[in-house]
């Protein structure tokens, strides 16, 4: 009796430990689980924030190629306001001096065609004057021959 009293003791002492190494094996797992789980979440949450920075990296980017682009076209769009401008004002300065010349050119006429009229008159009044001088002339000769007639009657 006794030695079965000693025996179950023995047995279930041994259980006992089995069981204790049992659940210090499932502790052990789980504790082991558990840093296998984390260690994974680490991982994938540090890929996630590598792949946040490198589309805000892209994104970044992106925006700064946009608004370069966005100045080179302003830039562009005041260029060609300029040149027009200048364009513009070169067209006028043209034109005036055109229409400048063109008055130059106007008056020299006016002023050649008022030569010629005076001319024209000059010579016209000297036409006038020598068909009178001659007309004169002949009256007066007419009477001089006249009065020679008279006298020699």
């Amino acid at each position: 009796a006794e030695a079965e009293r000693k025996a179950k003791e023995q047995k279930e002492k041994a259980e006992a430990e089995a069981a204790a190494e049992a659940a210090e094996k499932a502790e052990a797992e789980r504790k082991a689980r558990e840093q296998q789980e984390k260690a994974e979440r680490e991982v994938v949450e540090k890929a996630e924030a590598e792949r946040t920075a490198r589309e805000q990296k892209e994104r970044t980017e992106r925006e700064a190629a946009e608004k370069a682009e966005a100045e080179r076209k302003t830039r562009e769009l005041q260029e060609k306001a300029e040149r027009e401008v200048t364009e513009k004002a070169e067209a006028e300065r043209t034109a005036k001096e055109q229409k400048e010349k063109a008055e130059r050119e106007a008056a020299v006429k006016a002023e050649a065609e008022r030569k010629a009229r005076e001319q024209q008159e000059k010579a016209e009044r000297e036409v006038v004057e020598k068909a009178e001088a001659e007309r004169t002339a002949r009256e007066q000769k007419e009477r001089t021959e006249r009065e020679a007639a008279e006298k020699a009657e």
